[in-house]
């Protein structure tokens, strides 16, 4: 199935605003669209919130909008065009050049049930790396690592659609648009994942990563899970 994670981060003082608006996306999008969604709130006080120092990645997010389309095989267009109904619901909360509207499919390695905790890192690749070589070295190569990943549910990686999430960028005014990956951990509780932090170091993600990604340009950080919204079921 297709999604959009639509990551945003708000002007001064609109923070609130922001995700008032965001979840009128969500309830909104659930009902008239089909969609099933989820919107999250980036922890404040958060020890992996942080980037590298390069662009366009320049700071973590303050809230997502994660969008999955309803059925098998959808080509997105369905998210590109509430990508762009949310670029219009959002003028003068956003920074949207900071924005991302990112649509792709997820590769699920590790199942479980959603948490209300979440580990996202949206990952660009080393510029020696084609998009389609990149996927496939995260897939295979890294994925065994995210696997053994400990104090974690679940673990899913987001191989993003570099064309559709052009359009959806567009669509939504948005200037971020060239990540590659979002790794997505579900987590008891940040405290928990923390916890594990020793044994995880000995897995060696970063070191490998230096082999394919721009770990400079990338962003990790936590949010919690504040609304979720189901579509409506059609009568039968």
């Amino acid at each position: 199935m297709s999604k959009l994670l639509a990551h945003c981060v708000a002007r001064v003082g609109r923070r609130e605003a922001l995700l008032e608006a965001l979840a009128a996306a969500a309830r909104d999008w659930a009902e008239q669209r089909g969609l099933r969604t989820a919107l999250f709130e980036a922890r404040s006080k958060d020890p992996l919130r942080c980037s590298g120092e390069g662009q366009p990645l320049p700071r973590a997010f303050d809230a997502s909008l994660e969008a999955v389309a309803a059925e098998d095989g959808d080509d997105g267009e369905a998210l590109v065009a509430a990508a762009g109904d949310l670029g219009a619901r959002l003028t003068g909360l956003v920074h949207a050049d900071l924005c991302a509207a990112l649509v792709g499919r997820d590769r699920v390695f590790v199942e479980c049930p959603p948490t209300e905790v979440r580990y996202q890192y949206c990952m660009r690749r080393r510029p020696d790396w084609s998009h389609a070589d990149y996927l496939v070295r995260y897939a295979e190569g890294h994925s065994p690592i995210g696997v053994r990943t400990q104090g974690k549910r679940g673990y899913r990686q987001l191989h993003v659609d570099l064309d559709t999430s052009v359009r959806a960028g567009e669509a939504a005014g948005f200037g971020v648009r060239a990540v590659d990956s979002v790794a997505q951990l579900e987590l008891e509780s940040l405290e928990t994942f923390l916890a594990a932090g020793r044994e995880n170091a000995q897995l060696g993600a970063a070191e490998d990563e230096e082999q394919f990604v721009d770990r400079a340009a990338s962003v990790m950080w936590v949010s919690d899970v504040i609304a979720r919204c189901q579509p409506r079921q059609s009568p039968r």
